[in-house]
């Protein structure tokens, strides 16, 4: 562990930034009566499978720097919907044509951003195990129409997500193709309990992490490995759920990043599959790339 420990200092700063600046609840509040919220992936025809993480948003104070980080580093492009009444709209991220996440402009002073996926299930029912797991209900559900029923949940270590009821039916599982999301993973200093709570609350199956000598764990849900947990690197360091960008080649996209602003928390290092690195953007929110060949 010691070999992180910088990095996890590093990590640690812009966690505890980017939690005590953004509101998510507030946030979403101000926003969804006046926004047409778009759907969550395309198309939308699919059975739901709770537990399976669908989106992305990313929550910041700043929209139009985001956007630029993101759109050189990714090649992502964006799909503006104007709010009402001079309030900022929702920003659609879109990759190879399909649409995988939106920005949300933060109510709050400051600077800052933070990721929050949204991962299927009934709000509802989750929110009411999560509560009854010693975790909290952040956003209480709520209907923003085109996307369908939404909660915003806080684990009992602070780690945010979203739970998603689609309006429409979840898109058809897939593989992500470059610059999509690959995978998502929970960064905690008590990943047993952790485990235990997620477990609990969408009925994943659980397994080891390979190589992680009994420090991870994985997630599967409809016959699939969804989430991954894993100890931190600091036991000090705050929860939070860090999404995977897959990349063809992380090294030069960890340079392109830089160039355009981001830090590096964990530097590029092989993983069971290839290359994995950590960053945190501009605006302080963390994220991941990697490759992915075949075994």
């Amino acid at each position: 562990m010691t070999k992180f420990a910088g990095a996890a200092r590093r990590l640690r700063v812009a966690l505890i930034a980017a939690g005590a600046l953004l509101a998510i609840a507030p946030v979403l509040a101000q926003t969804a009566p006046t926004v047409p919220w778009p759907a969550v992936g395309e198309p939308v025809a699919a059975a739901r499978t709770a537990g399976r993480w669908l989106w992305g948003d990313l929550v910041s104070t700043d929209v139009a720097r985001s956007r630029d980080f993101y759109g050189r580093v990714f090649g992502w492009e964006f799909r503006d919907i104007a709010g009402a009444d001079g309030q900022p709209g929702y920003v659609t991220i879109v990759a190879n044509g399909r649409p995988l996440g939106g920005i949300v402009a933060a109510r709050s002073g400051g600077k800052g951003a933070r990721w929050v996926g949204l991962v299927s299930g009934d709000p509802k029912t989750m929110s009411t195990r999560a509560t009854e797991r010693g975790g909290a209900v952040v956003l209480a559900p709520r209907v923003l129409p085109g996307r369908g029923e939404v909660a915003v949940i806080s684990d009992p270590q602070g780690a945010r997500f979203g739970v998603v009821l689609t309006e429409q039916g979840d898109p058809a599982d897939f593989v992500g193709a470059f610059n999509e999301w690959l995978w998502v993973e929970l960064w905690t200093p008590e990943p047993g309990r952790a485990v235990d709570f997620y477990q609990a609350v969408f009925g994943y199956a659980v397994s080891a992490a390979p190589g992680k000598g009994g420090a991870g764990y994985v997630l599967s849900a409809g016959g699939r490995a969804r989430a991954g947990v894993l100890l931190t690197p600091d036991p000090s360091l705050p929860a939070a759920w860090v999404p995977y960008v897959r990349v063809a080649d992380v090294a030069q996209t960890v340079a392109l990043a830089r160039e355009h602003g981001a830090r590096v928390v964990v530097a590029p290092r092989r993983h069971h599959r290839g290359q994995v690195a950590v960053l945190v953007d501009p605006l302080g929110a963390p994220f991941a790339v990697a490759d992915w060949g075949a075994r």
